[in-house]
């Protein structure tokens, strides 16, 4: 019986590869039919741009212009969404809600939800940042330590990571399925 030579199964292997890049390589063709007459346009140094503004598109319709849209609708009144039903009212928004007694007692403010609510918030982000961290730091420092099941504790406080994508595939995979 003999065993074949290292130099054919190395050219079925390469020629395996070749097949697979194909797809890959006609990918990347019809890519340069895009890219090379933009690069001949804009030069190789601007490159970069290129391939930046669709990040910067996105950003721009999904955060800059709701952020913009926000900070217009702060000096108008009146509750309907189209910016032509919105009368300009300048600074009496922000001046209703700056207007308090004492800012670290929320019932003398005219706007006293408003205050309510930011200190809820302050104080549930900074209790809960703290809890976080040290809860987090306390499982670390334990878990370093030389502890029987060591492997399978720490495989138990991964195991949420790993199990997010899983139930994402499977939802999918059920959507997706025949009936």
């Amino acid at each position: 019986m003999s065993v074949p030579a290292r130099p054919s199964y190395r050219r079925r292997i390469q020629s395996l590869g070749g097949l697979l890049l194909k797809p890959i390589e006609w990918i990347l063709g019809l890519a340069d039919l895009i890219v090379l007459p933009v690069q001949n346009l804009i030069g190789a140094q601007r490159m970069a741009y290129f391939f930046i503004l669709p990040n910067l598109l996105i950003f721009g319709v999904f955060i800059l212009l709701p952020m913009l849209l926000n900070f217009y609708y702060g000096f108008t009144t009146g509750d309907s969404i189209l910016l032509e039903n919105r009368p300009l009212v300048g600074t009496r928004n922000l001046e209703s809600l700056l207007t308090c007694g004492n800012y670290l007692d929320p019932n003398t403010c005219t706007q006293d939800l408003f205050w309510r609510s930011l200190t809820n918030t302050t104080v549930f982000v900074v209790s809960q940042l703290v809890a976080m961290v040290l809860l987090s730091l306390v499982t670390a420092l334990v878990l370093n330590r030389k502890i029987v099941a060591r492997g399978f504790f720490r495989s138990v406080f991964f195991y949420p990571v790993l199990l997010s994508p899983v139930v994402v595939a499977l939802i999918w995979k059920w959507i997706l399925q025949d009936e």
